[in-house]
């Protein structure tokens, strides 16, 4: 697996001296240049995630492996105040499934509350830099 990046949805954090991305990354592995982030070794990816739970623009999304995904689907999320809402990407960049998960660190939610929602929509596209 590994971190793609969509650079027509990244504007580099803006203002920011330190992009999020690059500021949570555990491997330091994402750096901007030119007003864009760049992945600065893709197989050095611990697949953790962070870098694109915390992009406030859904510029990020991990490519999933054959052995989770054999159509080698993308997956990004995007962090709201009390939920995820996670997102699968075919190759082509079209929306094929997502599931808003609660935010259990924005609220309490009892043990074994399962309330998500998964549904499958064609109607949304990332067009990823590859």
């Amino acid at each position: 697996m590994t971190v793609r990046i969509n650079l027509e949805r990244c504007d580099g954090c803006g203002q920011r001296d330190e992009t999020f991305c690059g500021e949570i990354c555990p491997g330091d592995l994402l750096f901007r240049e030119e007003g864009r982030i760049r992945l600065r070794e893709p197989e050095g990816c611990w697949d953790c995630f962070a870098c694109v739970k915390v992009c406030p623009h859904e510029a990020l999304c991990i490519d999933l492996p054959l052995q989770i995904s054999q159509s080698r689907h993308c997956l990004s999320a995007l962090i709201k105040t009390d939920h995820i809402l996670w997102k699968m990407y075919d190759r082509q960049g079209h929306l094929i499934n997502q599931c808003t998960i609660p935010n259990r660190t924005a609220q309490a939610v009892p043990p074994g509350d399962n309330d998500h929602a998964c549904t499958r929509d064609r109607g949304d596209a990332y067009a990823a830099d590859t």
